[in-house]
């Protein structure tokens, strides 16, 4: 029987260092060549991040067929990835082709936050904050911060966490008629960088 050996291939990462933020859709590019420097075109290519195979929303394998020596591929970063640095591969072969990988850096960076108070009420030594949590792009946080409330520079609330950037919470406040400062600062996380907003508190 005729046994035809597989060829050799070599991959690149163009680039090979990617900066992003979680949410965002990005290009994935690699070029294909084969071991005289011609462009192949046949095959397709995978991209891991981390060693975890990239897949759609139904579990299923992205991968970029290789067009005239090079393989594409549109994805979106999940909202809910960390920000970190992450190890990129590319992944070639298996049919016609030996195996070749190519490795880069992928960096996810944190997103800013912006906090739009929506209504403080004090009721019978009671005061309640409400507001809203949004990203830089304008969505609703997807992870939970920690929070905190200081009124003319004094902490009078902490140890408590909006929920995918919805913010209720109440504090006991025992202060004269006046108006105040309210300072609502939300935390940092994996995620994103902290937060913070000033605004009157009236008793």
């Amino acid at each position: 029987a005729l046994k035809i050996s597989q060829g050799t291939a070599k991959i690149t990462l163009t680039p090979s260092k990617i900066t992003v933020k979680s949410g965002q859709k990005i290009t994935l590019r690699a070029k294909v060549t084969d071991a005289s420097g011609d462009r192949i075109n046949r095959e397709k290519v995978a991209f891991k991040l981390n060693g975890k195979t990239l897949k759609d929303n139904k579990g299923n394998t992205l991968y970029a067929k290789v067009v005239d020596g090079e393989a594409v591929l549109d994805y979106t970063i999940p909202s809910t990835y960390d920000a970190k640095t992450y190890n990129l591969t590319a992944v070639f072969g298996g049919g016609n082709y030996k195996q070749a990988t190519a490795t880069g850096k992928l960096t996810i960076e944190k997103k800013s936050v912006g906090i739009n108070v929506t209504s403080i009420t004090t009721k019978k030594g009671k005061t309640t904050v409400k507001a809203k949590i949004y990203d830089e792009t304008g969505k609703l946080l997807v992870r939970n911060t920690k929070l905190a409330i200081k009124v003319n520079g004094k902490t009078v609330l902490t140890g408590v966490n909006s929920t995918k950037g919805i913010v209720d919470m109440s504090f006991i406040t025992s202060l004269k008629p006046g108006l105040y400062e309210l300072l609502l600062i939300s935390g940092e996380n994996g995620i994103y960088n902290a937060g913070k907003v000033t605004t009157v508190l009236k008793i």
